[in-house]
């Protein structure tokens, strides 16, 4: 995220979250995620610290948005899976949520989405993949400075 303001009461925040893969079978160590489409929340303003401000990427690309200004609107985040066993079902574990830091107070991202379900590679061993989720402030008067705001979010593939 990376966030402007002009004044106290008023920050412009700019979100990208990078992902990360771990796989925990060795047969598959050259399974990759490949980004197609970053995962960003775009840049948000935030006019009000006190109140809890959310950014929500939905499943279908869109956004709903509440206690922000939405300056440049996020995207989902779209994927390829490679390096995996051909034409397998696995499944894919995220963390229920992760901080995103910068130079102010912390970010939740939560409500994290994967999909298409059910998740199965081509014959390629190959997959495309949707990450979506929740994005909240602090609020409570928490404030948060100009800058780049960003997370690793850590996923498990199991096969």
């Amino acid at each position: 995220m990376r966030l402007f303001s002009k004044n106290r009461a008023f920050a412009l925040c700019t979100f990208v979250l990078v992902c990360m893969v771990f796989a925990p079978q060795r047969a598959y160590a050259q399974l990759a995620l490949v980004e197609t489409q970053a995962l960003n929340f775009g840049t948000i303003a935030i006019p009000n610290f006190a109140v809890v401000a959310r950014v929500t990427i939905q499943v279908g690309g869109g956004f709903t948005s509440a206690n922000v200004n939405v300056i440049i609107p996020p995207t989902r985040g779209e994927y390829t899976l490679t390096g995996g066993p051909p034409n397998t079902n696995y499944t894919v574990v995220a963390p229920a949520s992760v901080l995103l830091t910068g130079p102010g107070g912390t970010f939740n991202f939560d409500n994290i989405q994967l999909r298409p379900l059910p998740f199965r590679t081509n014959g390629a061993g190959e997959d495309n993949i949707r990450v979506t989720g929740r994005l909240r402030s602090q609020g409570g008067g928490i404030s948060y400075g100009d800058g780049a705001y960003t997370v690793n979010v850590p996923l498990t593939f199991a096969f």
